[in-house]
């Protein structure tokens, strides 16, 4: 069946050091967008937002990869794995074929992206459950929960790096900057013809890297294993990178059922100060195929 939320529809209203993720049920949105799109920093800085009156939320920014030559602005943080599953919800959930920036909420409903809210709201009346995560030293703890009525699942760790992207004021040239003017733009006050504008390369959340951890076949699924298992980096980038479990039903692309994120103190601060994160480059993307198999 295929599921299209609409803000006409629906209306304007329907997160090397141990620490652990939040426990309440959560909503899952995924973005597929692509390095050099106009309408993908606009999405994005939608997302912030988002993130930031909803501590429910969790965000899989997912960069779709384009063929433009290796090493280009333009490829960084893109995974194969995002073009397929842009493509597969698409031809699962989609009216209006793939779209790029693609939005989807816990992977049923496709997201009406310059209003997120609405979709936001229906997401929570679907009860995903909530994965237990933790991280102590360099060990990744999951923990996820019997579910009622369902008996088979593909359970995703994701990684994501810090926000990245500050803001900068743009000034109109018939502008004087005075004193008073200044004073106000210290204080974060609006000044008239004078705009903030995102810094770019623009990233909130970006994926570094995916792992299909385990086939799940019901029940309580509890493990541990060392975060060079899921993503190998210097070890002083991997405590900056924070977790996303993701549980599919049935197979790879089914509703999520349950999800849990385990944030990292480097985007705390990143999504509540606008600051710029610290560059972090991947050495090498071990992606091994399936991890675990109950």
């Amino acid at each position: 069946m295929r599921k299209f939320i609409s803000a006409m529809i629906l209306g304007a209203s329907v997160l090397g050091v141990s620490f652990g993720a939040t426990a309440k049920a959560p909503v899952v949105v995924e973005m597929f967008g692509m390095n050099g799109c106009g309408a993908d920093m606009m999405v994005q800085d939608s997302v912030f937002e988002l993130l930031r009156k909803h501590e429910d939320v969790i965000f899989v920014n997912c960069r779709k990869k384009i063929d433009i030559g290796n090493g280009d602005p333009e490829m960084k943080y893109t995974h194969d794995f995002c073009n397929e599953r842009s493509a597969e919800y698409a031809r699962r959930l989609s009216f209006f074929g793939e779209r790029t920036p693609m939005v989807v909420v816990n992977g049923k409903w496709e997201a009406y992206y310059t209003d997120l809210d609405p979709s936001v709201n229906v997401g929570t009346t679907d009860n995903v459950q909530n994965i237990d995560l933790s991280i102590q030293g360099d060990i990744i703890n999951i923990s996820v929960p019997e579910i009622e009525g369902v008996d088979k699942g593909v359970l995703f760790i994701y990684s994501y790096a810090p926000t990245q992207g500050d803001e900068t004021l743009v000034v109109d040239p018939d502008v004087s900057l005075t004193d008073d003017i200044q004073k106000r733009l210290a204080a974060g006050q609006s000044v008239p013809f004078v705009t903030k504008e995102r810094l770019v390369p623009y990233f909130v959340r970006p994926i570094v890297n995916r792992v299909r951890v385990a086939d799940w076949h019901g029940g309580v699924f509890q493990t541990s294993y060392p975060l060079s298992y899921l993503i190998e980096m210097d070890q002083g980038m991997v405590n900056d990178l924070s977790y996303v479990a993701v549980l599919h039903k049935g197979d790879d692309y089914g509703a999520i059922v349950a999800a849990g994120e385990v944030m990292a103190p480097a985007e705390k601060n990143s999504i509540l100060l606008h600051s710029k994160a610290p560059e972090i480059e991947l050495r090498s993307n071990p992606n091994p195929e399936v991890i675990n198999s109950q």
